[in-house]
């Protein structure tokens, strides 16, 4: 191939590298699963590396029904230009641009689980963030804070895979 040089780096320790780090804890929520990986003086600790079943797919599914119920459509229409792509697509690329997390823990917030879809949905008081996507506009209340507080739910597992992001990195760390 006429190749003079060659050299294979982990994702984790480039990443660190494109902010000029050589330390740090990455996590990379992958299609289907969550690696959490420290990674120290360029290199990583691979005795400390977790993973979660945590997936963006399923965050992506999560994400689609929050959406339905929120009384969105996610069926693909001429607006949004480029060719036809299934629901779960549409979804997926709403989530990417519009998920985030709220600053503070909504069960505190909302005073009762942010998992209680129905209850989440019917307050009145929603900070919206305008999501744009082809030429359609979603306007997105308290749907968008949801799935992060899926990713730090706390859901009683006693499995690594089962842990919350933050505990997954606490052990990693």
């Amino acid at each position: 191939f006429g190749v003079r040089r060659l050299a294979i780096v982990d994702s984790a320790s480039l990443c660190l590298f494109s902010h000029r780090l050589t330390s740090g804890v990455v996590v990379n929520i992958g299609f289907g699963k969550t690696f959490i990986v420290p990674v120290l003086g360029g290199s990583i600790v691979r005795s400390a590396v977790r993973h979660l079943e945590l997936s963006g797919m399923e965050l992506t599914q999560h994400m689609a029904n929050l959406l339905h119920h929120a009384g969105h459509d996610c069926s693909w229409r001429p607006e949004f230009g480029g060719d036809e792509i299934p629901p779960i697509t549409v979804a997926r690329n709403i989530k990417e641009a519009g998920l985030e997390a709220f600053p503070t823990s909504l069960h505190d917030h909302f005073g009762h689980s942010p998992l209680a879809i129905g209850q989440v949905l019917r307050r009145t008081d929603p900070p919206t963030k305008q999501v744009r996507f082809g030429g359609a506009t979603f306007e997105l209340g308290w749907e968008r804070f949801v799935c992060a507080e899926f990713v730090f739910h706390e859901t009683g597992g006693e499995d690594e895979g089962d842990l919350p992001l933050h505990r997954g990195v606490m052990q990693a760390v």
